[in-house]
């Protein structure tokens, strides 16, 4: 090992010029030395920045998979251009996470982590401790290494919900799966209490995009909610993805204002309208158990409403009033 190379400890990167068609090789290392080697074949020279970091950065949960516990951080100035670049990666025997490695892979990672374009070849000896990709022509930043046998797990592309007539949609892309069980969708009226929704099964293992989608068709559907998506492995481990928000209240020539809110229990109901019509409203708790309900006369034009829940316990609650045009839900808190 040698006893002088560059320590990228902090947020420093060693920049060098490689020409074209040439190799440079960049004597990094954090905790120990992980030099990279860099040929430029994308047609000009250019300025190459390198880091390495002593962890798989945006992917925590890496318990069965065989990887190098390391991050990579490459950038060019231009763009990839021509027939790419080509690098060697060099870690030691100590640095190897559930191996050995018998065909180490290189992944990169852009919005999530996937196989790098291009082709690996494994240096000898064993264990493996180096590999050559050649032919990368992708974008630039984190690389890490890992076995084709365990890629690296879950990830997600990304997880998202659109209103679909009063109900809310949700669906997601998985880019790669290792060992994926399922998928639990949750909600949540404050971001803090949540319950479970239901379970969307997964692939298991795959190394290409996946669409999956859970639609919550509730009355709390209708209201200002949360949602969040905890991916389950076969054992047990899970990360999770979110929350995100939604409000897919109805809309309609009616408004409704609740003041104040939150409030000790006394709430007043300010209903605008457009014809004259009897309103129901309920009150449900964030477990969806209806624990109030009455019918109010709503005359044309604007009306002042009042109701008196002093006697409920302090939490968030969902108001659900339905008139003519449709039905609205909203949040309301009792201090």
């Amino acid at each position: 090992m040698p006893t002088h190379y560059f320590q990228t400890n902090g947020t420093g990167e060693l920049i060098r010029n490689v020409s074209h068609a040439s190799t440079l090789q960049f004597p990094i290392g954090n905790s120990s030395y992980n030099p990279v080697s860099i040929k430029n074949n994308s047609g000009s020279a250019d300025n190459f920045s390198v880091r390495v970091l002593d962890v798989i950065e945006n992917n925590p949960n890496l318990s069965a998979i065989k990887h190098v516990n390391r991050t990579w951080d490459i950038s060019k100035t231009n763009n990839n251009a021509g027939a790419g670049i080509d690098i060697t990666f060099n870690w030691n025997a100590g640095e190897i996470v559930n191996g050995p490695l018998s065909n180490p892979t290189l992944n990169h990672y852009g919005t999530y982590w996937e196989t790098a374009i291009g082709s690996g070849t494994a240096g000898a000896g064993s264990p493996i401790l180096s590999l050559t990709h050649t032919g990368y022509t992708g974008t630039f930043s984190p690389f890490a290494i890992s076995d084709a046998s365990t890629p690296l797990p879950v990830s997600m592309a990304f997880f998202n919900l659109k209103c679909n007539e009063g109900n809310v949609e949700l669906y997601w892309q998985t880019a790669s799966e290792h060992n994926s069980s399922h998928f639990v969708v949750e909600r949540s009226v404050d971001g803090i209490e949540w319950g479970k929704l239901g379970e969307v099964a997964a692939a298991g293992n795959s190394t290409s995009t996946l669409n999956y989608s859970y639609i919550d068709t509730s009355l709390l559907a209708r209201a200002l909610s949360y949602y969040r998506l905890l991916q389950v492995d076969f054992d047990g481990i899970s990360e999770t993805y979110g929350p995100i928000a939604s409000n897919c209240q109805a809309t309609s020539a009616f408004e409704l204002v609740i003041a104040p809110n939150p409030s000790a229990g006394k709430f007043s109901l300010k209903i605008d309208t457009k014809r004259s019509q009897e309103i129901g409203v309920k009150i449900y708790h964030t477990s969806g158990k209806e624990i109030a309900n009455e019918l109010i006369s709503a005359a044309e034009g604007t009306s002042l409403h009042y109701l008196n829940m002093k006697d409920l316990a302090s939490g968030v609650y969902t108001l659900r009033l339905q008139h003519k045009g449709g039905i609205i839900c909203r949040k309301i808190v009792i201090l």
